[in-house]
């Protein structure tokens, strides 16, 4: 069976399908059967992109539909013996951590890319503004009359710029069209750094399709109803840019924080879960000059030096690990998991958990309870809006970026504008498709947490002293500082392992 074939009939059925379903239809040989189950599954659900998720959360009606086949009983078992295999397979890993893994696409990169790749995000993220109550009767760009009446649309913020009258002009576009947009300075200027280009919005006003003036405007926005507690007393640890090779590492503290784990002191034993999130090491060649600011000169005995650390954390705890910018990896996103080469004895850990940049995460399911989503994600992207972003820049949240969090979960999406960071158009891990109960991220070396719609935003401290870079970029860090969240009782517990200090609890 070819895949091309396999791409080639969904995108006539008008579906699409990752990496991971691919594989999955791969595993029957047969184009007729193959055909026939995308068939089935188009007409019975409504879905436009197929993923591994997608094919697990319906595992029992894929092989419902193998059952049903009318095929020799031979090859209908072999068919579902390939299937079994390959859920069992997804079942049997760890059930305290849950990891919404994906394939990272690399390829050559063409116009119909980029131009896939903001339809389906047009499309996707169009699903989260649908059902917005005040927000109906939504029709396409090229729909929109000459006559003045009331018009609801979606589209993509192309362009933004402030009138001389001092109002706020959009451009949105969606598949059909473009058109302007105005918003009143008296009711929106406020907002104004809220409108991200390339972000998706609603909008509800009056016009014609020249122009139409803004009554409400309506963002993906991410909001959780329920603040989850959990069934049993466990805690989770959040840690990251550790720059382990740099001459400012900070080593004491490090150890530090390991001989706390290993304590078996009650708080110590009862953290369960430890996610670091990225820059493990400080890389080779990452910026100019780096190599005079190297203790440990080549990657390989950067993650050896790693390893040498994490090996000697007591092992019932799990390890969940993603790249970040200094890791051996790419720095488009979404970054792909550090690579086996450099990090060969860190792989072969069974309590360490190593993930792609960034990564959905559920820990702390069990029977009776429904486990604390987390969504995490370096952060790379964050510089270019602590830069760019008037409020930002006037507020100083480069040293407070628990704050600058809460502007991803209101666009849902980890690098809206599409220029903030280096982004590999084939894949769409970007946008923020569950809802995390925590949106954890490091990059910034700052130690915070705040909530946005019930959600809590944690920013990781680093393990390293102030660099000459964050100096001119007027970083002031924090570091050897780890968050500490109970699960039971959403208590926050900043511990300091430079000072032995203790902050201040959250709730």
């Amino acid at each position: 069976m070819e895949s091309d074939k396999i791409v080639r009939f969904c995108a006539e059925n008008d579906l699409l399908l990752d990496n991971n379903a691919l594989n999955f239809f791969l595993l029957i040989d047969s184009e007729y059967i193959v055909f026939n189950i995308i068939s089935k599954f188009k007409n019975d659900f409504d879905k436009k992109f197929i993923t591994r998720k997608v094919i697990f959360e319906n595992k029992k009606y894929f092989k419902d539909i193998i059952l049903d086949l009318d095929i020799e009983e031979s090859k209908k078992i072999n068919y579902f013996n390939k299937l079994e295999n390959y859920f069992n397979k997804l079942d049997n890993r760890n059930k305290n951590v849950l990891v919404e893994d994906y394939d990272i696409i690399s390829k050559k990169i063409n116009l119909g890319d980029f131009v896939e790749h903001f339809r389906f995000r047009f499309n996707e993220m169009k699903n989260y503004l649908i059902n917005r109550k005040g927000f109906d009767n939504i029709i396409s760009i090229n729909k929109i009359s000459n006559i003045k009446s009331k018009n609801s649309i979606i589209g993509i913020v192309f362009d933004k710029k402030i009138t001389k009258n001092g109002n706020i002009l959009l451009e949105v576009e969606d598949l059909t069209g473009r058109i302007k947009v105005l918003l009143n300075k008296d009711r929106f200027l406020d907002i104004f750094d809220d409108i991200c280009l390339d972000s998706v919005i609603g909008i509800n006003g009056v016009g014609n399709k020249e122009i139409i003036f803004i009554d409400d405007i309506f963002f993906c926005d991410s909001k959780i109803e329920i603040i989850k507690k959990s069934n049993i007393n466990e805690s989770v640890a959040f840690i990251g840019d550790i720059h382990i090779g740099s001459i400012y590492f900070l080593e004491e503290g490090f150890v530090n924080f390991i001989n706390f784990l290993n304590s078996g002191k009650d708080e110590a034993l009862n953290i369960k879960y430890l996610f670091i999130i990225g820059d493990l090491i400080s890389g080779v060649g990452v910026y100019p000059g780096q190599e005079n600011e190297l203790k440990i000169k080549k990657i390989k005995d950067q993650y050896a030096k790693f390893y040498e650390f994490i090996k000697k954390i007591r092992k019932d705890i799990e390890i969940i690990i993603i790249s970040g910018n200094h890791d051996g990896v790419r720095l488009a996103e979404p970054q792909p998991k550090i690579n086996k080469k450099y990090a060969e004895n860190i792989y072969s850990m069974k309590n360490v958990f190593i993930c792609n940049n960034p990564t959905n995460f559920i820990i702390g399911k069990n029977k009776d309870f429904s486990g604390f989503k987390i969504l995490a994600y370096h952060g790379f992207s964050y510089m270019y809006y602590l830069n760019n972003v008037s409020k930002f820049i006037l507020n100083k949240f480069i040293n407070s970026p628990e704050k600058l969090m809460s502007y991803f979960l209101k666009n849902r999406h980890l690098a809206p504008d599409y220029s903030s960071t280096y982004s590999f158009p084939v894949n769409n891990e970007l946008i923020i498709k569950d809802v995390p109960d925590i949106f954890i991220s490091g990059h910034l070396h700052k130690s915070g947490f705040d909530y946005y719609n019930n959600i809590l935003m944690i920013s990781c401290s680093s393990w390293e002293t102030q660099t000459p870079y964050q100096k001119k970029a007027g970083i002031v860090p924090d570091f050897c500082k780890v968050p500490i969240f109970n699960l039971k009782t959403r208590e926050i517990k900043v511990m300091d392992f430079n000072k032995k200090v203790e902050n201040k609890n959250g709730n």
